[in-house]
């Protein structure tokens, strides 16, 4: 067995900021390093999850297949913390945080190379650099961009970025290449700035964005969820390492920011009648972007320790507690309330609330009146056998799989239609 190993050294002098010239010189080198020179065989086996299904026989045909044939390389260079949901959660891949500046990780996934790259040193500069780089290579380039448009100052963040891809898009000296995007979009679904930038305007050929925006067509605007709060560190649970067959201490739990004139209030009002014990709470009247440890922990421990994650409408419906109650096997409990906070204009889709989980029949609870209906659905939920709820997380374990598995494939459906790639 033949084991290849590659080390990036990358001093930052003490007395000086990190600046373009130090960020481009790491760029280049592991521009250099990850070229299409290098044998790719470290990044790894198939993605099991493509031949599962098979034969013995048919796995041996299938893999002798496609390691027969030429794989296409997609670049994603992340620029928002969905980046992470993405590449560690729902493509399983492994993350290089070696360096403050510059993150990556490698991934073979059906007929793909899949190569991911993080972190502040990644910028529009570097972007014409890498470009230009390999222009005597004249074959396409295929690149995902995952950027952040949830409020003003990060919408300017990403039109930078996107002005650039639109200018490289049409200079002779930059080689051929292949755009599109993932979006962590406004939470009131303002993101009709983006779509200059699509493919009959501008140089991107289709559009992941998350929340239920009124323009997601399906041909070349697709939804994409929220996740995971990685930026919170929240970790990508092993269910095989999860104990899912213990009682739990708590019928259920609400961990989160309560916003003034929204039905957390109500939610919060409804849990004071219930006895003590019954569920887990702790309420904020501000949101704080970051997590210690302690406050982490706690929330994980509430997660682990109900059986029912209640999930009132926020900012926008779609909440990161949602999938992290899944990842844990805590049945969510979402609000199908088709108004947002009272007092602000949306233009998210009244009529596709929770649109992908509805897509993939999510096995969560909708919930339409907190006042009336929670108090009915906790007195079930306390009559429930052990074994029922036992039997209702392995299932919720399993969907949540399944569920990133069918976003997977039809983001890598989407980028061979759209770039059009030989199958």
């Amino acid at each position: 067995m033949t084991y290849t190993a590659f080390m990036f050294i990358f001093k930052v002098p003490e007395e000086s900021n990190f600046n373009r010239e130090d960020g481009q010189r790491l760029i280049d080198l592991i521009h250099y390093n990850d070229s299409n020179n290098i044998d790719y065989s470290y990044w790894g086996p198939l993605d099991a999850v493509h031949v599962k299904s098979l034969s013995n026989n048919e796995k041996s045909k299938q893999l002798s297949k496609k390691s027969n044939e030429p794989l296409d390389v997609i670049e994603i260079w992340s620029k928002a913390a969905i980046g992470v949901y993405l590449w560690e959660h729902i493509l399983k891949g492994k993350l290089s945080k070696k360096s403050q500046f510059y993150q990556y990780g490698f991934r073979k996934i059906d007929r793909f190379k899949v190569k991911f790259r993080s972190g502040p040193s990644l910028t529009p500069q570097s972007l014409e650099n890498f470009l230009s780089a390999d222009n005597k290579q004249r074959d396409s380039k295929n690149l995902i961009f995952v950027l952040n448009g949830r409020s003003k100052e990060k919408i300017e963040f990403a039109k930078q970025w996107l002005d650039k891809i639109q200018d490289l898009s049409s200079r002779k000296d930059i080689q051929p290449f292949n755009a599109a995007a993932i979006l962590l979009g406004h939470e009131f679904c303002f993101n009709h700035w983006v779509e200059k930038y699509l493919n009959s305007n501008g140089p991107l050929k289709f559009l992941f964005v998350v929340y239920d925006w009124k323009e997601i067509n399906e041909e070349d605007i697709y939804q994409w969820p929220l996740g995971v709060a990685t930026y919170r560190n929240f970790p990508n649970p092993d269910p095989n390492k999860l104990n899912l067959k213990l009682e739990r201490p708590y019928t259920c739990n609400f961990l989160g920011t309560i916003y003034p004139n929204s039905s957390r209030v109500e939610v919060m009002d409804v849990i004071r009648t219930f006895d003590e014990g019954v569920c887990f709470t702790k309420g904020r009247l501000e949101w704080e972007p970051n997590e210690t440890s302690e406050t982490l922990e706690l929330y994980l421990q509430a997660l682990r320790l109900s059986d029912l994650t209640l999930s009132p409408i926020g900012m926008n419906h779609e909440c990161y507690r949602i999938y992290e109650a899944l990842s844990y096997g805590s049945l969510p409990v979402v609000e199908e309330n088709l108004n947002h906070v009272k007092g602000h204009k949306s233009n998210c889709d009244p009529t596709s609330a929770y649109r992908l989980l509805k897509k993939y029949n999510a096995p969560v609870i909708y919930i339409a009146n907190w006042t009336h209906e929670l108090p009915m659905l906790i007195e079930k939920e306390m009559s429930l056998s052990l074994e029922r709820k036992i039997a209702r997380r392995l299932r919720l374990i399993d969907w949540y799989a399944s569920f990133k598995t069918n976003l997977r494939n039809q983001l890598f459906d989407t980028i061979e239609q759209k770039f059009q790639l030989k199958s």
